[in-house]
């Protein structure tokens, strides 16, 4: 494998995740705005329900998410 490649491909996401200050539509938008996109609320939304989590969460500050709920949110930023 050609090493950059791979590394543009892999992404590590930690077992107590650190999640960004504010809701968790803001934690989920990161990626897309380092990258200069725009985040579908929709598409958001469907991510969400896709590990078990209510839609409605997007509006939820993070510092009031369990544990688990926070390695699901790391996890839909990092994919």
């Amino acid at each position: 494998y050609d090493p950059i490649s791979y590394r543009r491909e892999v992404s590590y996401c930690a077992q107590q995740p650190a999640l960004f200050h504010g809701t968790v539509a803001d934690d989920l938008q990161f990626p897309f705005t380092i990258r200069h996109q725009k985040m579908s609320r929709e598409e958001a939304e469907r991510a969400l329900e896709s590990v078990d989590l209510a839609k409605t969460m997007l509006d939820d500050p993070v510092k009031n998410l369990s544990g688990g709920e926070r390695q699901r949110v790391a996890l839909l930023r990092h994919l």
